[in-house]
């Protein structure tokens, strides 16, 4: 995608965001928050010249090796390849990352992983939880080119 498309997305998630009740609606707040992050990662990966825009809907540089480790592991590594990454966790290798962008990545990593109970509704979210997730997404946020706060 472009830096412009991830930066709408990122906004339209927001504005979602700003909607929700972080507790009755624990499980979409979550969510959007890992796919607003997500955005903002693409967007600063693609503003810092680490992986590359382009068009939506282009196709994966590479045919998907059969013998990944599990069977979606060629599709994000040729999504990685192509300029998006789906998640921080699916570097194709050939990205040589700043620090700055490790920092981005790892927080994202935090997000993505502790995710999985509150998105699932097993855990309730606690202040505590919730300061760290939102601390997670500002630094990220910031790591992109979008102007304004996050209504969060």
């Amino acid at each position: 995608m472009k830096i412009e498309d991830h930066i709408k997305r990122v906004e339209a998630f927001e504005r979602a965001l700003a909607k929700l009740d972080r507790h009755k609606d624990m499980q979409l707040f979550v969510w959007f928050l890992e796919k607003a992050g997500c955005h903002c990662m693409n967007a600063a990966l693609h503003s810092w010249g680490i992986t590359p825009e382009i068009s939506e809907g282009a196709e994966a540089v590479d045919e998907p090796d059969p013998d990944a480790e599990w069977e979606d592991a060629a599709f994000y590594k040729n999504m990685a390849r192509a300029g998006d990454w789906i998640h921080s966790r699916y570097d194709p290798g050939t990205a040589e990352l700043t620090d700055e962008a490790k920092k981005m990545c790892k927080l994202m990593f935090f997000i993505e992983e502790e995710r999985a109970d509150y998105v699932r509704g097993i855990e309730p979210m606690s202040d505590d939880v919730f300061a760290k997730f939102k601390s997670a997404y500002l630094t990220v946020r910031k790591c992109a080119p979008i102007s304004g706060e996050a209504p969060l």
